[in-house]
């Protein structure tokens, strides 16, 4: 695709039918969903997707076209009710539509295709592909955290009609001994570099894909070219990032001299193995021309490890801390986990004998999760927040005589709450 000229769009997905036959239409949505084309279902605005996120919208597509086959009707001709609530839809919930017969689909998985569909629709109306596309909404009214705790401005969203209502979610979280007793497993079972990669996600919240694409020139090789505060390295994130925005995060002192030691000693290694690799003396040669600004190689090919190969690898390391372990539950360990330290500081600041009330400490925390937590995620839903402070809440009023992390505390998060 690069040597056709058309490296914009090499890494952008493309759709076939069963029978091999390039779906023309759909592959260009792809191309233009990568570019920001493709407008959000609810919201006017422009998405610039990272690759994880359009490899999952092709899947999605590809998943309604093939349900357009099954039940007989042209993608050309579906209507918003008649066909993806009153028929898609419900064939996912009963489970009459899934991999396997029988398997009713989660709520948050049949709203995420249902709104490709709708998406898909949309644009193809726009581009005169398909007849006009209407799809009923209503506005509805959403609490967006001003600079202070206590101040909230309403936005006006256009909610679709007909999605399904999420089912609650449980934020459990593992102790910080069991975190790390599963980081020494994963570096025993899947590697060094893979567990340097998930620690990293855990100390400084990082999305799986931003630790992926990870670049050597993240933190200078001179230390003395850091810039630190305290504990701490700021560095700035450009790749990988939810809507290629840029950030910059902390990342501690101790962990940064890691990454900078794994950079000289087991990535020059690793280098050196897919280097080595080729299978003749110019192959070699090449492959020694070659930049790999990435930081993170594989220690058996020398070749970039993926997004995806470090959510393999995190879900085959054994005897996981908590049901659901995974990168995403990473960040809201990360989060839970700043905000009790948060706490625990103020209160020996305060010193011995003070009465601390949970209120007190949940209204602090809504302050940290402005201030300190959101510019580290890069994004947090309203009602995630609200998750953080519930859970800090019941962890102090449960802890007040130990002193102990409940590791066993679930905290059921609002409903409609999307991933951040």
């Amino acid at each position: 695709m690069e040597k056709a000229d058309f490296g914009y769009i090499a890494e952008v997905p493309a759709i076939f039918d069963e029978n091999w036959r390039y779906h023309r239409e759909a592959s260009w949505y792809l191309r233009d969903r990568s570019k920001g084309e493709a407008f959000d279902v609810e919201r006017e605005v422009r998405v610039f997707p990272v690759r994880s996120s359009i490899s999952q919208y092709a899947y999605k597509l590809a998943d309604f076209l093939a349900w357009c086959d099954w039940v007989e009707r042209d993608w050309r001709e579906v209507e918003y009710h008649r066909d993806l609530v009153s028929r898609y839809q419900q064939h996912m919930l009963r489970g009459n539509w899934a991999a396997e017969p029988g398997q009713k689909l989660s709520p948050s998985t049949v709203n995420g295709r249902v709104d490709e569909a709708v998406r898909f629709s949309n644009w193809a109306a726009k581009r005169g592909l398909r007849k006009p596309f209407k799809v009923q909404t209503k506005t509805t009214h959403r609490k967006v955290a001003g600079i202070r705790s206590d101040s909230h401005k309403l936005t006006n969203i256009e909610a679709r009609i007909g999605k399904v209502r999420p089912k609650p979610i449980y934020l459990s979280i593992p102790t910080p001994a069991k975190v790390d007793q599963w980081l020494r497993r994963f570096a025993a079972e899947r590697g060094e570099t893979k567990a340097l990669m998930a620690e990293l996600i855990l100390r400084t919240a990082m999305r799986r894909e931003e630790v992926a694409q990870w670049r050597i020139d993240y933190l200078p090789l001179d230390l003395g070219k850091w810039k630190v505060m305290g504990d701490y390295v700021s560095a700035l994130i450009e790749h990988g990032t939810k809507g290629n925005k840029p950030r910059y995060i902390d990342v501690p002192l101790d962990l940064a001299e890691r990454l900078v030691r794994y950079q000289n000693v087991i990535r020059q290694k690793s280098r050196m193995r897919y280097v080595t690799a080729g299978k003749t003396e110019e192959e070699q040669k090449r492959r020694l021309r070659e930049k790999e600004p990435r930081l993170f190689l594989s220690e058996h090919t020398g070749t970039p490890v993926s997004g995806k190969k470090l959510y393999q690898a995190w879900h085959e390391v054994t005897s996981r801390p908590v049901d659901g372990w995974s990168p995403h539950l990473g960040r809201h360990y990360w989060t839970c986990k700043t905000l009790l330290e948060r706490h625990r500081e103020r209160v020996k600041m305060l010193g011995e004998g003070a009465v601390v009330t949970p209120d007190w400490a949940t209204a602090l925390a809504r302050d940290d999760l402005l201030m300190f937590v959101k510019p580290q995620l890069g994004h947090i839903d309203g009602k995630t927040s609200e998750a953080y402070t519930v859970w800090l809440g019941k962890m102090l009023r449960s802890a007040t005589e130990t002193g102990e992390w409940i590791e066993s505390l679930q905290i059921a998060a609002p409903e409609n709450q999307k991933e951040t």
